[in-house]
């Protein structure tokens, strides 16, 4: 039996605040802080949630959509 065919890696769905940070800089240009990042999840205005430890973690496809709306969503 074939074992290496049957184990996948799991689709990463969350980013950590740095890795969101990084993609945003890569791929949308925004320059966001870690500050920035907790006051827009505290207003709302950024898609997060809480993971073990009070982790801000941030849900890739929405954040990815987040980014789309542009400059509407940043100093919001």
């Amino acid at each position: 039996m074939d074992y290496s065919t049957q184990i996948s890696h799991p689709e990463q769905k969350y980013f950590s605040l740095k890795s969101a940070r990084e993609f945003a800089k890569k791929f949308a240009d925004y320059d966001l802080s870690e500050a920035s990042f907790y006051r827009l999840s505290s207003k709302g205005k950024l898609p997060v949630i809480k993971g073990p430890g009070g982790r801000l973690l941030i849900p890739i496809d929405a954040f990815k959509i987040w980014l789309e709306g542009g400059s509407n969503n940043v100093g919001a």
